[in-house]
């Protein structure tokens, strides 16, 4: 049988032909696999998955199509068509030495209404299933990354507590992403960062609102001296003018 590589990085993959699963000894990648049933389905599989590392997604879906046509219930092919699509490139993180799935194309629909995306858990078998799960943690994931994103650009500008509740709120729905994908990717360091962001943002908020209070008071007291003054002065005039005309 022909060599099978990982999809994340390029290295070589000890499987079988029965084998749907298996885990990257390089990268540690647990990845599914498609129905290795010959060497040259297993060469078209490592081209195509080649230009997809390498972000030629374009050709990387013609030779994903190609396979298609002599299988059209290939679950993996519909899957990586998918990976194209939108794009995603599995980027290793510096720290951590993980692949952190990184989109690089914006499309308009979801990925759950993706035709290929459906095709893909049509043909797919029961051992696909955290596949499936994976996705929607993805995609949530990725909303609640932009929703932290959002919050800092906002809070960045924010000059009135308005603009301060917004920044909060974007954090709040971030939040709430991360902790519902549980334990997905940075999801713990991410709900941290959200806390400590929320935590500064509500002080500066208070902050600022006490800044405008206490210049709201000084404008009052302002007003209310000066009132004052011109009152006192008034009266001072009519005690000038009710002596003079006394003495008269």
């Amino acid at each position: 049988m022909a060599l099978f590589k990982c999809k994340m990085c390029g290295c070589a993959l000890d499987v079988t032909e029965a084998m749907r699963i298996c885990e990257c000894e390089y990268c540690g990648t647990i990845q599914t696999l498609p129905e290795l049933d010959s060497d040259k389905k297993i060469n078209l599989y490592d081209r195509a998955n080649h230009f997809r590392r390498n972000n030629d997604f374009d050709k990387a879906m013609s030779i994903y199509e190609t396979i298609l046509n002599d299988n059209p219930e290939d679950a993996e092919s519909y899957w990586s068509i998918v990976l194209c699509r939108y794009g995603i490139e599995y980027v290793e993180d510096p720290s951590s030495h993980k692949r952190i799935p990184t989109i690089n194309r914006s499309q308009y629909t979801s990925i759950f209404a993706d035709e290929d995306y459906k095709s893909a858990l049509r043909y797919a078998d029961a051992k696909c299933g955290e596949r499936i799960d994976y996705l929607k943690k993805l995609e949530i994931y990725n909303t609640a990354n932009t929703e932290l994103s959002d919050a800092k650009t906002i809070y960045a500008d924010a000059d009135s507590s308005e603009q301060f509740d917004k920044a909060i709120n974007c954090l709040e729905f971030a939040e709430k992403g991360f902790r519902e994908v549980g334990d997905f990717q940075d999801s713990a360091e991410r709900i941290r960062e959200c806390e400590g962001l929320r935590t500064e943002y509500e002080a500066r908020k208070n902050e600022l609102e006490q800044l405008k209070l206490a210049a709201a008071r000084k404008k009052k007291i302002i007003a209310a001296v000066v009132s004052a003054a011109v009152i006192f002065a008034v009266a001072a005039v009519c005690i000038v003018i009710f002596v003079i005309l006394e003495i008269r």
